[in-house]
């Protein structure tokens, strides 16, 4: 019922312009002089006509229906695409969150409140069309849903200089929200119905919570349709017995509390987990509450060739006093993947960790012979006193 939303904000444009173009050519407004005050009133008129005959939404035709209906319909490709991209990014966590009967009312309720009730409260009598007002709804919910988790966004200069930074989900929403429709409020020349979007955000936040004081999950469960394997797994009596968890996360592989005891009983070792926890890697390489869940032992099933400089970073970042079981994995992980051919690495990671890297069997066996003699050489009196003793 989208494919023919692009066509609806020309089509009546072009179908409202030829019906004034023939009101202006009519032979009673043909004179030198022509009665202003009659085309005007005319013209709405033929206007109002047109609304009501299309079930379109306006002050003039103001319905539940209407107000349905104009949640299909779009101005065009662009105004389309824009849409859909937000229902695809957020409407699937929501649903995931709550449930598909749930997620569609929602949809539904909240983007036929919001377009209703801006309409009623504006002053003007432009017609409204867009699913702006229900891809506002799943901001406010995906905020009180998902607002403490972090996100990987990517910040780009002209398509030029690219940046993917890991933000908080509420801070990014909350930004976005605020430049997009409390600024374009006071920006916007009145063709985007902001305040549409900041009743359908504020409906979407207030059910969110709603939601989540009346269907509660437990710790560590973030959909609801994890809440079956969160019980199986509670309920069984042997639990190193992983079979449950690593279906829960062959399902999710976001699911931080599967992957933790299943690395603790070191059974990463299927191909199916192998493979998982290798895109769980790609999702969570800058999240510090991954490498938390996993054990050395389980860091050896990860192939990494591309985040070798983000872990790097990562690991700078950490205070050694505070975070030394945690430095070690990634330094771990970070020798696993580094190509040691690259001299730019010794300053940022031999030099500063040369006791770690000579006393570490682990660590030992995934450098390189020629690394290892560079250096034993720039330490040679510590070297030998580690072999004497």
């Amino acid at each position: 019922m989208f494919l023919f939303a692009p066509k609806a904000g020309n089509n009546i444009t072009k179908a409202f312009s030829k019906k004034v173009a023939q009101l202006m050519s009519d032979s009673n407004l043909s004179s030198e002089r022509p009665d202003i005050f009659k085309i005007k009133q005319n013209a709405e008129l033929v206007r109002d006509r047109f609304i009501k005959k299309h079930g379109l939404l306006s002050k003039r035709n103001l319905s539940v229906v209407s107000a349905l209906k104009s949640l299909f319909l779009h101005g065009g490709w662009l105004h389309l695409f824009s849409n859909m991209l937000i229902l695809l990014i957020m409407g699937a966590y929501v649903e995931a969150r709550t449930s598909s009967f749930l997620y569609l009312g929602l949809y539904l309720i909240g983007g036929t409140f919001a377009a209703y009730f801006f309409t009623l409260l504006s002053p003007g009598t432009n017609i409204l069309v867009g699913a702006s007002s229900s891809t506002s709804v799943l901001m406010g919910a995906f905020l009180i849903f998902f607002g403490k988790n972090k996100i990987n966004v990517l910040v780009s200069y002209l398509l030029i200089i690219n940046k993917t930074i890991f933000i908080p989900v509420s801070l990014y929403i909350l930004t976005f929200f605020i430049l997009s429709d409390i600024v374009g409020v006071y920006l916007s020349k009145g063709t985007v119905a902001h305040g549409a979007h900041i009743l359908g955000f504020m409906f979407g936040l207030f059910y969110a919570l709603f939601h989540k004081k009346f269907f509660p999950l437990p710790e560590g469960v973030v959909f609801s349709e994890e809440l079956e394997y969160f019980k199986r797994y509670r309920s069984q009596v042997n639990k190193d017995d992983v079979r449950v968890l690593c279906k829960w996360f062959l399902m999710n592989p976001n699911s931080l509390y599967s992957l933790e005891r299943i690395a603790k009983t070191n059974s990463i070792n299927h191909p199916k987990i192998v493979k998982q926890l290798n895109k769980s890697f790609k999702i969570n390489y800058k999240n510090l509450n991954f490498y938390d869940a996993l054990s050395i032992n389980s860091l050896k099933h990860i192939n990494n060739s591309t985040h070798v400089e983000s872990l790097i970073n990562l690991y700078e970042s950490l205070d050694e006093t505070k975070n030394l079981k945690l430095k070690t994995k990634l330094l771990y992980l970070i020798c696993k993947s580094l190509d040691w051919s690259s001299e730019k690495w010794n300053e940022k990671l031999l030099n500063p960790n040369q006791n770690a890297l000579l006393e570490d069997g682990e660590l030992q066996k995934f450098i390189p012979e020629s690394v290892k003699q560079s250096v034993i050489q720039s330490d040679k009196d510590l070297y030998e006193r580690r072999i004497a003793s």
